[in-house]
């Protein structure tokens, strides 16, 4: 597997080509994203949560990756070893 993190603190959906020599990417990957409304959202005890983490199934991960505004995403991704 390859474990992937990726931070976007911009405002804007930022896009990458990921390339891995020697393997090829496969399967279902597993994508983890933090998000919150801005860069200095926090979770606080005994205030309402800003940030927010979402678990997805990517069934078809590609080479090219679209990072969401203001997140971390923390890929969980399978390799396949090239012939």
């Amino acid at each position: 597997y390859l474990n992937l993190a990726v931070v976007n603190a911009t405002h804007s959906a930022r896009r990458f080509v990921l390339r891995v020599a020697g393997g090829a990417l496969g399967g279902q990957a597993t994508l983890w994203r933090m998000t919150g409304p801005s860069l200095l959202a926090a979770d606080t005890l005994g205030h309402s949560s800003q940030v927010v983490v979402r678990q997805y199934g990517l069934n078809h991960f590609g080479r090219r990756i679209t990072v969401a505004p203001i997140s971390i995403d923390i890929y969980h991704i399978p390799l396949v070893r090239r012939r």
